[in-house]
């Protein structure tokens, strides 16, 4: 992100967005660095929920 040579301004507006689309944790401009903390017993739940997982080639 930043100031590019054609005067155009870019950002990252980085997140980390759960696959429910929740997002837990932001940076909406500039550097730096973001964390979440992964809940395994939640992930578990999606894992054994999200139906697009039940079509993967293993």
């Amino acid at each position: 992100g930043g100031l590019h040579e054609s005067g155009r301004r870019t950002f990252g507006h980085s997140m980390i967005i759960d696959p429910w689309g929740d997002v837990l944790a932001m940076l909406p401009e500039g550097e730096g660095v973001i964390c979440a903390d992964l809940d395994s017993a939640r992930l578990q739940s999606v894992r054994t929920r999200l139906p697009a997982l039940k079509h993967r080639l293993l």
